[in-house]
Order: structure tokens, then sequence, then C-alpha cells
């Protein structure tokens, strides 16, 4: 069971990750005129790459302060509605 639980979280975080790329791979293909547009008037790679990674890091943050409790509470609904099974509290504490 827990070999299963690990490589399930592999995949899960794999997932994440590849969803996260393509998010950064198409919003700045989304703005790659506007990005010609600074660079031409004098934005460094340097500025560019900082403006990227700072606009993404954000979406993450709030991604993730509004993923966490969602995940954590439709883990308690799902556990506490499985029917059949009765799950102890220790597997209910996430």
């Amino acid at each position: 069971m827990v070999g299963f639980s690990s490589v399930f979280a592999v995949l899960l975080t794999l997932v994440a990750a590849l969803g996260v790329f393509n998010t950064v791979l198409l919003n700045t293909r989304e703005r790659r005129r506007d990005l010609g547009m600074l660079k031409s008037i004098g934005m460094t790679p340097w500025q560019v790459t900082a403006m990227t990674t700072t606009s993404m890091a954000l979406l993450g943050a709030a991604s993730g302060l509004l993923g966490i409790p969602l995940g954590m509470a439709g883990h308690r609904i799902v556990v506490d509605n499985v029917g059949s099974v009765v799950f102890p509290d220790s597997v209910k504490a996430v």
C-alpha cells in the first residue's frame, strides 16, 4: 500500500510540474510581442527573466494558497463518505 501511494504521489507531482511548465510556456508565447517591444526599448535579458519569473511565482503562490485548503477539504469529504470502509483518525489527519 505504501509503495502504491508513493508511486501515485510521484506521478501526481510529475503531472503538476508539467502543468506548471505548460502554463509558463503558453504565457511566454502569448507575450512574445510585448517582450520583444520591451527588449527593443532597452530591457535586458535578465530583466525579462525576472519579470517572467515574478509573474509565474505570483500565479503559483495564489494557486497554492487556494489549492491546499481545497485539497484538504476534498480529502476529508472523500474519506468520510467512502461508505463501507471506516478509516481511523490517523488516516484522516492530513
